[in-house]
C-alpha cells in the first residue's frame, strides 16, 4: 500500500520534513528517506489515507511513501521503466471517458485489484468472484471537481472487451540480500501447491507460499547446488526438498525442519547439483553426486553409498551432473565430458552407449524430448546421437555459436545477440532484436527461455511474448505453482522476488 501526494515545491516540501528524517540514502539517483512518524499522510489528509508508511522518496514532484526501501526501490525501477499510470496502455483506452483535471481523482483496475480487496476482509466468503469474469473490467474511476456552485461527480466503469494481458504481476517480495541461486520449488502436499524456495548470500533458504508470504527461513551450512528436488522419503505421499551443498546432502520437511539423519557429509567434495532418479517410480530414490575427484557416486535417500554400483572412474573431466532419460522403456544416464569420451551409462554404471566419433564441444550435451543427444562442437557444427551409438553432425552458416535448443524437429541456435532456428528443410531466421549477447537458450514449460546481462525473454511459435523481455539478474525459474494452468515466472530483480502469470 503506497500513499503520494503532489506538492508545488517538492524541495520545500522535503526541507521541512527534514527534522523527521532519521535515515537516508541514494538508489539510482533518487533519496529515500526514513521518518519517525508513520502516519504522516493520514495526519495530514485523515484516516482514509492511513497506511502506516515511514519511507519516502520524491519523483517529479510527489512525495511517495512506502512501507519499506524495497517497495519505494520498486516505484523507482517502474517509473525508470517508464511503466507508469500516464503510458499504461488501459489507462489511455478509458481516458477519453474521464477529466483532464480533478479535486479529488480515484482510479481502480478491478481484475488486479479484486483478489487484494478480498484478502483484506474478514469474511472473504462474502466476497465470491470468478477473476476471469472481471478481468475486462480495466477501470472503476471517480472524479470530483469542486466549483462556486457546489460539486462535480464523474462515475466511470469501463469494459474493455478486447482486453487481453499476456504477462501479469501478481506479488513482489523484497529479500534482506542478493542471491546467487535460481528461485526452485517444491510440492506442498496439503494444498497440491507449490512452495518457492530461495537461498540468499547469508545461506538462509526462505520459502514462500503462492500469495509470496514467508513461511519459514532455515540457515545452511554452505550454498545450494543447482535444483531443488522433492521425495517422498517415507512412503506416505508427504514431500521434502531435497538438495546438496559442496560437501553436504539436506533433506527439509515442508516445515523447513532437517529429517533425522541429515545433513548427510558427501562421499567427496562437489561443485555439481544432484541428479535424483526413481527408476520405477516406485520411491526407491537413487541420488548421484559427481566429486571433485571426476567419480559419480551412486547414493540411496539416506545418503549411503549403494551396492553393485560399478561406475569406472574417466581420466576426462566430467562437465556436467548426470542426466537420466528413457528410450523404448530403456533407462540411460548421460555421462558428459566435453569430448567424444560422452557415453551413456546403465542402471548399474556400466557402459550402455560409447560414441566413436571424436568431437569436442563448446556447450554443455542435452536431451531432446525425444531422446536424442546435442551439442555444438568446436567446429561449429551441431552434433547429435542416438542410443544406438550413431551419432551425426550438421554444417552451421552462422558463425560462433554459443547455444542451442531443441524444439519439436528442430534447434533454436544463437550467436551473440541474434536467433535462429533450424531443421531438417531449412534455417529460419527469427527477427527479435535482442539488448546484449544471449548469455543462455534452453525449453522450460513449453517456451524457449533466453537471457542477456540484464533482461529475460520468453519465446513461444517463433514470437516474443507479450510483455517481455522483463529486466532479470538472471535468476528466475518457470512452474504452475498454484496449480491453475496458468505458467508462474519467478523472477529476481535487485534482490526482489517477482511473480509473473503468463496466460495460456
Amino acid at each position: 500500500m503506497y500513499a503520494y501526494f503532489k506538492t508545488k515545491e517538492s524541495i520545500r516540501a522535503n526541507s521541512l520534513l527534514q527534522e523527521m528524517i532519521t535515515e537516508s540514502l541514494d538508489y539510482k539517483n533518487f533519496r529515500i528517506n526514513k521518518i519517525i512518524e508513520n502516519n504522516l499522510t493520514s495526519n495530514l489528509f485523515g484516516e482514509l489515507f492511513k497506511t502506516n508508511n515511514s519511507f519516502f522518496t520524491t519523483i517529479n514532484d510527489y512525495l511517495i511513501f512506502g512501507k519499506s526501501i524495497a517497495s519505494l526501490e520498486y516505484i523507482i525501477d517502474n517509473y525508470i521503466a517508464k511503466k507508469i499510470y500516464s503510458n499504461n496502455k488501459l489507462v489511455k483506452n478509458f481516458s477519453s471517458y474521464i477529466s483532464n483535471d480533478a479535486n479529488i481523482f480515484l482510479y481502480l483496475n478491478l481484475g488486479k485489484t479484486a483478489e487484494t480487496l478480498k484478502n483484506s476482509l474478514v469474511n472473504t466468503e462474502l466476497f465470491e468472484f470468478d477473476s476471469d469474469s472481471i478481468a475486462k473490467f480495466t477501470a472503476l474511476s471517480l472524479q470530483i471537481n469542486t466549483s462556486k456552485t457546489g460539486m462535480l461527480h464523474n462515475l466511470c466503469l469501463f469494459y474493455d472487451e478486447e482486453y487481453k494481458e499476456s504477462i501479469k504481476e501478481e506479488w513482489y517480495y523484497p529479500l534482506d540480500t542478493n542471491t546467487s541461486i535460481n528461485p526452485q520449488f517444491v510440492k506442498n502436499h496439503f494444498t497440491n501447491q507449490e512452495m518457492i524456495l530461495v537461498q540468499d548470500n547469508h545461506n538462509n533458504l526462505i520459502a514462500l507460499n503462492i500469495s509470496g508470504e514467508k513461511i519459514w527461513s532455515k540457515k545452511i551450512s554452505g550454498k545450494i547446488l543447482g535444483k531443488v528436488s522433492f521425495i517422498d522419503f517415507y512412503k506416505n505421499n508427504k514431500f521434502q526438498a531435497l538438495f546438496n551443498t559442496s560437501n553436504k546432502l539436506y533433506l527439509l520437511d515442508r516445515n523447513g525442519k532437517v529429517v533425522d539423519g541429515f545433513p548427510k557429509k558427501l562421499p567427496a567434495i562437489t561443485s555439481t547439483q544432484h541428479t535424483l532418479i526413481d527408476y520405477d517410480r516406485n520411491k526407491k530414490y537413487r541420488i548421484m553426486i559427481t566429486g571433485n575427484d571426476n567419480i559419480i557416486y551412486n547414493l540411496n535417500k539416506t545418503g549411503n553409498n549403494i551396492a553393485g554400483w560399478k561406475y569406472k572412474k574417466t581420466n576426462n573431466r566430467i562437465n556436467q551432473n548426470p542426466i537420466h532419460f528413457i528410450v523404448n522403456n530403456k533407462d540411460y544416464i548421460l555421462h558428459a565430458t566435453n569430448n567424444s569420451t560422452t557415453k551413456l551409462l546403465a542402471r548399474n554404471g556400466t557402459d550402455r552407449v560409447t560414441f566413436k566419433d571424436v568431437e569436442s564441444f563448446v556447450t554443455p550435451v542435452n536431451i531432446s524430448e525425444s531422446g536424442t543427444l546435442y551439442s555444438i562442437t568446436s567446429e561449429n557444427k551441431i552434433w547429435t546421437g542416438n542410443v544406438n551409438g550413431s551419432s551425426k553432425t550438421i554444417s552451421l552458416n552462422k558463425p560462433n555459436v554459443t547455444n542451442i535448443a531443441a524444439y519439436e524437429n528442430g534447434y533454436y541456435i544463437a550467436n551473440e545477440n541474434s536467433i535462429s532456428y533450424i531443421n531438417n528443410v531449412n534455417e529460419q531466421e527469427i527477427n527479435i532484436n535482442l539488448d546484449d549477447t544471449i548469455q543462455n537458450l534452453y525449453l522450460s514449460k513449453g517456451y524457449i527461455v533466453m537471457t542477456t546481462n540484464n533482461n529475460l525473454y520468453l519465446i513461444k511459435d517463433n514470437k516474443l511474448i507479450e510483455g517481455f523481455p522483463i529486466e532479470s539478474d538472471g535468476y528466475f525459474n518457470l512452474s504452475d505453482i498454484d496449480s491453475n494452468g496458468k505458467i508462474n515466472v519467478i523472477n529476481i530483480k535487485n534482490d526482489i522476488i517477482y511473480n509473473y502469470e503468463l496466460e495460456n
